[in-house]
C-alpha cells in the first residue's frame, strides 16, 4: 500500500490479523466509552477490597543465652584443683566435670566425653582430647578411631569394652576436631589424674604424643622417644605402671607407624601375662 491509496482486501486482512495477535478483541469506536459508568455502583462498591484489619506486631525472637567466656586465672585453676579433690568416686567426678564452667570447650560442645570401657578393668587408656566422633556419642574413642583401637587390642586377645577402661585428658572436643591447647590441658589436668587416682588400673597406657607429653610432664622428648618404654608415676594412689604408644587417629594417618605400635602391643601382652 503507497501513501493515499486506497485498502486493498489484501492490506486490510494483514490489518485485522496484526489486531487479532495483538489481542484486540472488539472495534474501536470514534467515540471512547467511559466503561466504569457502565457497571453498577453496588458491583463498583463490592469489587472494592475490604479494609484490612490492623497488623498485629510480630512477637519478638529472643536468643537462646549464651555461656559467658571465661578467662582462666588462678582462681579457676584453684576451683578445678579442689572439685577433682572432693570426688570420692567415679561417679562424683563426673557430676564435678559437668558442674565446672571453667574450661571454655564446655560450651561449645555437646557431651562431656567422660569414660567409656569398664571400670574394673586393670588396663586404662587416656588419649589427649575428645574427638568430634566422641563429642556425638559422648564416650571416648567413638568412630573409626574406635573401631582401630577394638582391632588393635583384639590382636593381643583383649576385649577393649570389656578389660580396658577408657578416658581423656580433655573430655571436651575442641572446636572443629582440632589439638587441645596447653590451657585446656592445664584446666582438666587434675580431672584425668583424679580418674586414674580412683580408676587405680593395673597399667596406664598413654595413647598419642598430647597425652604422653602432658601426663609425663615431657617438655623435650615426644611420643617417638617414650612409646615402648616402661615408665612409672604416681597420680594420687600409688606408683602406676606406665606404657607409651601411638594413638589410633595418628595410625590411621600414618599406618607404617603400625609396625611399632604392634611391637608395643606385644609387650604389654607379656608385661600383663607375666604379672
Amino acid at each position: 500500500m503507497s501513501d493515499g491509496a486506497p485498502f486493498t482486501h489484501h492490506d486490510i486482512d494483514a490489518i485485522l490479523r496484526f489486531y487479532r495477535d495483538a489481542g484486540v478483541d472488539e472495534p474501536l469506536a470514534a467515540e471512547p466509552v467511559d466503561r466504569f459508568g457502565l457497571i453498577p455502583a453496588q458491583n463498583m462498591q463490592a469489587t472494592r477490597p475490604a479494609p484490612s484489619a490492623p497488623k498485629t506486631p510480630p512477637t519478638p525472637i529472643t536468643a537462646a543465652p549464651v555461656a559467658k567466656a571465661v578467662v582462666p586465672d588462678e582462681t579457676v585453676f584453684a576451683e578445678a584443683q579442689q572439685r577433682a579433690a572432693s570426688a570420692t568416686n567415679l561417679d562424683g567426678l563426673r557430676a564435678a566435670l559437668e558442674a565446672f564452667d571453667g574450661c571454655n570447650l564446655k560450651h561449645t560442645a555437646r557431651n562431656l566425653a567422660f569414660e567409656g570401657g569398664m571400670r574394673t578393668a586393670d588396663i586404662m587408656l587416656v588419649g589427649g582430647a575428645a574427638s568430634r566422633d566422641d563429642d556425638e556419642t559422648g564416650v571416648p574413642f567413638s568412630g573409626l578411631d574406635g573401631i582401630l583401637l577394638r582391632n588393635m587390642f583384639a590382636a593381643i586377645g583383649i576385649d577393649a569394652a570389656t578389660q580396658t577402661y577408657q578416658a581423656m585428658c580433655v573430655p571436651w572436643a575442641p572446636p572443629g576436631g582440632g589439638p587441645p591447647t596447653p590451657l585446656h590441658l592445664k584446666l582438666c589436668a587434675p580431672f584425668i589424674a583424679r580418674q586414674i587416682a580412683l580408676a587405680r588400673p593395673k597399667c596406664l597406657v598413654l595413647l598419642g604424643n598430647v597425652a604422653a607429653r602432658h601426663m609425663l610432664s615431657e617438655t623435650k622428648r615426644t611420643i617417638l622417644q617414650l612409646r615402648g618404654q616402661w615408665l612409672a608415676q604416681d597420680f594420687g594412689s600409688g606408683e602406676t605402671t606406665i606404657l607409651v604408644m601411638h594413638d589410633p587417629d595418628f595410625l590411621r594417618r600414618q599406618p607404617s607407624a603400625k609396625r611399632q605400635t604392634w611391637f608395643d602391643l606385644l609387650a604389654l601382652q607379656k608385661r600383663l601375662t607375666s604379672a
